[in-house]
């Protein structure tokens, strides 16, 4: 059998992007963070995603979502 394809459980910037997928291989969730898109010259905000097993995309977004919240 086939292993199942990664899921997004998060799109945003690049910088947030990079201290979620921190936080979540510090809580033993494996992810990968790829880079969307990026405005030419490299002045503008790059947008990421992040992505998870299938079998660890509920705890990821959980813990993504508590993250976002106590943020200021």
């Amino acid at each position: 059998m086939a292993p199942a394809d990664p899921v997004v459980v998060y799109s945003g910037t690049q910088a947030e992007a990079e201290v979620l997928h921190t936080m979540l291989r510090a809580r033993g969730i494996n992810s990968n963070v790829t880079r969307d898109r990026e405005v030419e010259g490299g002045t503008a905000v790059v947008e990421a995603v992040i992505f998870v097993a299938p079998e660890q995309a509920d705890e990821a977004r959980a813990l993504i979502a508590n993250a976002q919240a106590a943020t200021p």
